[in-house]
């Protein structure tokens, strides 16, 4: 049984255990996830088709749960839309999400956090380059928590973590990403929070492998002043 038990006891030299965290894991494959991993998945993404299955699975969900994303590439059609606190998961950069141009030459966010005390981490997340794409992740809910996360930005008018306008996005995290600009404007924010209401946060060891430095923007001055930022190679607040 997965969860987190606590120990009660000695009940007629049994040892007595209580679960406090019975939390489910529901696992995701996607069309070229290897074949035998594929067995263990409750759901398998076909070809750009990954949002569509993947916000069946959240919605089969219930708070605390963890979505797995095995190996392999998802192009999401759809927005994933986070309504619950809970764990999205990948197993590193070879969980590999990717924004599908669709036949109206646009491209919908990734992830769409709409619910507080959402975890995403460990996995790629990629944008396309078409002039008018959107934010990987939208934050419109606070207490979110991006860890692990290796972002490949793209496009000029993109994020890789925007805030929503007008929200409070505050007590969230930002640790240990890795962000991958293909272009040279140290205008453009990596972690955009210039139209939301309020954030403070903790915004820390994340590194550019690509053009710039890792960039953040604020709304107002209390909103930086209140941010914990530290452990990057180099930063820019835009």
């Amino acid at each position: 049984y997965k969860g987190v038990y606590m120990r009660q006891g000695n009940v007629g030299g049994w040892e007595s255990w209580k679960c406090i965290n019975s939390g489910r894991e529901i696992i995701i494959a996607t069309y070229d996830t290897e074949s035998e991993a594929k067995g263990i998945a409750s759901y398998i993404c076909k070809k750009n088709k990954a949002g569509t299955t993947i916000n069946k699975a959240i919605a089969s969900a219930k708070k605390g749960d963890k979505i797995v994303l095995l190996d392999g590439t998802y192009e999401v059609d759809a927005i994933i839309n986070i309504d619950k606190a809970i764990t999205v998961e990948g197993t590193g950069n070879k969980t590999v999400l990717k924004q599908y141009l669709n036949k109206y030459n646009t491209a919908n966010t990734i992830f769409y956090i709409n619910s507080a005390d959402v975890v995403i981490k460990n996995m790629m997340l990629s944008d396309v380059s078409i002039g008018s794409t959107n934010p990987m992740i939208v934050a419109n809910e606070q207490n979110f928590n991006v860890s692990n996360v290796f972002f490949i930005l793209n496009d000029t008018l993109g994020a890789c973590v925007m805030g929503s306008s007008g929200k409070n996005v505050a007590y969230s995290r930002i640790c240990n990403c890795r962000v991958y600009k293909s272009f040279n404007d140290a205008s453009v924010a990596m972690f955009n929070f210039s139209r939301s209401s309020f954030y403070k946060g903790v915004i820390s060891g994340n590194i550019s492998s690509g053009y710039n430095n890792i960039s953040v923007s604020f709304a107002n001055d209390s909103d930086r002043a209140n941010t914990a930022i530290y452990g990057h190679t180099a930063i820019d607040i835009v």
